[in-house]
């Protein structure tokens, strides 16, 4: 088993300034020099491989993050901010079990536990599916009964078809 790089060993404060200069960008020297000012020592070929690694990491994080939105927006209301960040957190588990693998190590999850952890928030987001088309049919049945009503009181009053048309279209929220 590889041993752990230096960045890895550095202060937790100091790597995630490390992992944001790298995210926007920074060269390795300037990764060097800021890690130096905030008391940290580590080589220019360290920086190297680490930013290698995590760029690597960084582009699976997008690529699996893009796969769980679809996820999201298939099995659940694309607006259920309780299925998103279940997706978020799920994601978060199986990128920091990878990131052992990535240096050689041992992961802290394995792969039978993170199907598991997947299979759970499937089934999770099944379920907030089916409360959301619930919740969307229930919409429409309103819409619908309130259509009707408006078109009797409407008769009732006297109005002309067009004028109940347009009022029908305006609840629906459909052309007629």
């Amino acid at each position: 088993m590889p041993r752990r790089s230096s960045v890895e060993k550095l202060d937790p404060a100091i790597r995630a300034s490390v992992d944001r200069a790298i995210g926007r960008g920074a060269s390795i020297d300037e990764i060097v020099e800021l890690v130096d000012s905030l008391g940290g020592d580590v080589s220019r070929s360290a920086i190297g491989r680490y930013s290698i690694r995590y760029r690597e990491m960084a582009d699976q994080q997008r690529n699996v993050m893009a796969i769980a939105k679809a996820f999201g927006e298939d099995f659940g209301d694309s607006n259920n901010d309780a299925g998103k960040l279940l997706i978020q957190l799920i994601n978060s588990v199986a990128v920091r079990a990878m990131i052992p693998l990535a240096s050689g190590e041992e992961p802290d999850i394995d792969g039978k536990e993170l199907h598991f952890l997947a299979r759970a928030a499937k089934d999770l987001l099944s379920a907030a599916k089916i409360d959301a088309d619930r919740d969307r049919q229930i919409r429409e049945a309103t819409k619908k009964l309130a259509a009707e009503e408006a078109e009797k009181e409407l008769r009732r009053e006297g109005a002309s078809a067009d004028t109940i048309r347009k009022v029908k279209e305006q609840i629906l929220g459909i052309e007629l």
